[in-house]
């Protein structure tokens, strides 16, 4: 029932017109009422075939003020000045009355109606967000986010931007048009088979807090440093101080050895990487005592001037080796076609 808010003003102007007898015969008044209560609907149904099946958001706002604000008042002004009271030689606003008195205080109501409306249409609320969901479901399916990453083209569905779209907006935007060039494109999705957002799995993306859960958020960005995995490697064994047993890496929820790998005491609790140089890749973790959803932050290299960095929960740390190497192959089934001839695990 929430898309009654908005009617409200038509209905109030459709009784206004009803009420006055004196201006017009029933069957004027009547058509005029009608008028005013079919308006807004047709308005938004012609618009919207019009303007396609994905409007924009901010265009979508205007049409519903046009349809339910400006259209119901300025039929109810045509109604005034058509019809003036009999024997008043200045057909103006006189005396449009409503069963909650004069035209002052009813134009006054509709003017905070109006301005109620335009808060409601503009805002996002329970009302907006149905809107938006409705608007969105068609974004969801068939939207193509195509940007540029390091001379690297990518062709990403929209739904693999649950964290960067939805999360951040309230709703499902439109991609933009053409090839964006951009220096980071993050996407998000569900371990462990790397899946992206799904409208019956809303639930397991932890929008209303509880750590990260399944969540794994992915940045595909330019690689500033190319030599950056050396340089840490190579800090790393000449701090030997910093290095840290298997026991105590234990403490942090991880076998070292088992996993294959080396781990390092930080600032911010603990930094792995692998006891081999293949694959290239930093884990960074959060000391799981510190805080109740620990998470780890993985840099790896990709190719061609690509770096990924992406997050998970501490919890699948053990599966780490896995996860790269699932991370970079989605990454490379996301590559647009004509990019995908040089592609391998």
């Amino acid at each position: 029932m929430a898309w009654l808010i908005p009617y409200v003003i038509a209905f109030l102007a459709a009784v206004g017109i009803l009420s006055e007898r004196r201006r017009a015969l029933l069957p004027t008044r009547v058509r005029y009422a009608a008028v005013v209560l079919v308006t807004p609907p047709a308005l938004m149904v012609g618009v919207g075939t019009f303007l396609g099946s994905s409007p924009g958001e901010g265009a979508f706002v205007v049409v519903v003020l046009l349809a339910f604000v400006v259209a119901p008042l300025a039929l109810a002004w045509h109604f005034l000045r058509r019809h003036p009271h009999p024997g008043t030689p200045d057909p103006g606003l006189k005396s449009f009355r409503l069963s909650v008195g004069a035209w002052p205080r009813h134009v006054t109501i509709l003017g905070i109606l109006a301005f109620v409306v335009a808060g409601v249409m503009g805002s996002l609320n329970p009302l907006t967000q149905l809107v938006y969901d409705r608007i969105g479901a068609d974004h969801l399916e068939q939207e193509v986010v195509r940007a540029e990453v390091a001379g690297q083209h990518f062709d990403i569905p929209m739904r693999y931007f649950f964290m960067e779209g939805y999360a951040k907006r309230g709703y499902w935007p439109r991609a933009k048009e053409g090839r964006v060039d951009v220096d980071v494109l993050s996407i998000s999705v569900l371990l462990p088979d790397l899946r992206p957002y799904d409208p019956e799995e809303k639930h397991l993306w932890n929008l209303d807090g509880g750590g990260r859960g399944d969540r794994l958020d992915v940045m595909i960005t330019k690689n500033r440093a190319p030599n950056w995995y050396e340089a840490i490697r190579q800090r790393l064994d000449e701090e030997g101080d910093r290095r840290m047993s298997n026991v105590e890496a234990e403490a942090y929820g991880v076998d070292a050895v088992g996993h294959e790998l080396k781990a390092f005491s930080s600032a911010m609790g603990v930094r792995y990487i692998p006891r081999t140089k293949s694959p290239q890749l930093s884990i960074s973790c959060v000391d799981p005592r510190e805080v109740p959803y620990p998470s780890c932050r993985v840099k790896s290299n990709f190719r061609d001037a690509v770096v990924l960095e992406y997050r998970y929960s501490n919890n699948y740390l053990s599966d780490w080796r896995r996860i790269d190497h699932d991370v970079k192959k989605l990454v490379d089934q996301l590559r647009a076609p004509a990019d995908v001839g040089d592609a391998s695990d």
